[in-house]
Order: structure tokens, then C-alpha cells, then sequence
């Protein structure tokens, strides 16, 4: 699992993650009842979860529909804990991006800062802008086809636009 930690989190194959994942507390789990109460066993089923927790976040935030406007949304969430600067997001590692722990909120004063409510709704809002944007083109695409051109009537000198 080395491999993919230091993949790229863009990159990175989640099947083959959470493939790996399930494998590996399987494994763990075939251990024992015994064995399940050390302590680093424990530790490896935390490690496991953590992983597992930030996972969904990762394959939110791989949506196409992601733009740089977004990206720096992101980051102003992400700066209050960490100074990462927009175009590094793409390049952290997955073990890096884990570091960053947007599965949990973040407080700062006692006042919640960020939320990984947050993401899903910029991640949302961000796909539903893909949408509008995919419609507008189409219109665009329509009109821009079409050839108007005016005319004047001469009876009442009024200006008349025609196709």
C-alpha cells in the first residue's frame, strides 16, 4: 500500500485501494480475538478506517466538473489549517492529502471553520455549473449559427430585424 500513498491523491486507483483495504482487515480480523486487543493491532484497524474515511472525500473532489475557481474555495478552506497554495493541490500525495484530515471539521475559537459539508456543497454547486454552462453553450451554439440582419420598412421607417 506504500505505492499508492505516494501516488498523486488525482491519481491515485481507489479499487484497488479499497480492495487492498478490505484484504487487509480481513487479514486482521482473521487474527484472532486474542490478538485484536493489542494495541497495535488497534492502531492498524485505526489507520485502516482512516483511510477509508477520506476516501469518499477523494472521489468527491475528482469530479470533472471541478474548476480553479473551485480549487481556491478549497484552498481558503484547507489555508486556515495548512498554507497550500492552489496549484499543489493536484500534485500531493494521497498519505499528503490524508494529512489534511477534510473528513473531520475544523474549529478555530471554539467556531466551526470548516465543514466536510463544505465540499460536498461546493462540489455540488460546482457540478450544477457544468450543467448551466453545457446549456449556455448549446444556446450559444444555436445563435451563433443563425444570421439576423436589419431592415427597413419603408412605410414607417421602422427598423425590422430578419433572419
Amino acid at each position: 500500500h506504500r505505492q499508492w500513498k505516494d501516488t498523486p491523491w488525482l491519481t491515485v486507483d481507489m479499487e484497488e485501494v479499497r480492495r487492498e483495504l478490505a484484504s487487509e482487515s480481513q487479514r486482521l480480523h482473521d487474527l484472532g480475538s486474542r490478538v485484536q486487543k493489542w494495541q497495535l493491532l488497534t492502531d492498524l484497524f485505526a489507520g485502516i478506517n482512516s483511510i477509508q474515511a477520506v476516501l469518499p472525500i477523494v472521489e468527491m473532489l475528482r469530479s470533472p466538473a471541478m474548476r480553479l475557481r473551485h480549487w481556491k474555495q478549497i484552498i481558503r478552506f484547507i489555508y486556515a489549517f495548512d498554507n497550500l497554495k492552489p496549484e499543489q493541490l493536484p500534485e500531493l500525495t494521497l498519505s499528503r492529502f490524508m494529512k489534511l484530515n477534510l473528513q473531520e471539521p475544523y474549529y478555530r475559537d471554539g467556531k466551526e471553520i470548516y465543514s466536510p459539508t463544505d465540499l460536498t456543497v461546493l462540489v455540488s454547486k460546482a457540478e450544477q455549473e457544468v450543467a448551466v454552462e453545457s446549456v449556455i453553450q448549446v444556446l450559444e451554439n444555436v445563435w451563433l449559427s443563425r444570421n439576423f440582419h436589419f431592415k427597413i420598412r419603408r412605410r414607417h421607417r421602422q427598423p425590422v430585424v430578419e433572419e
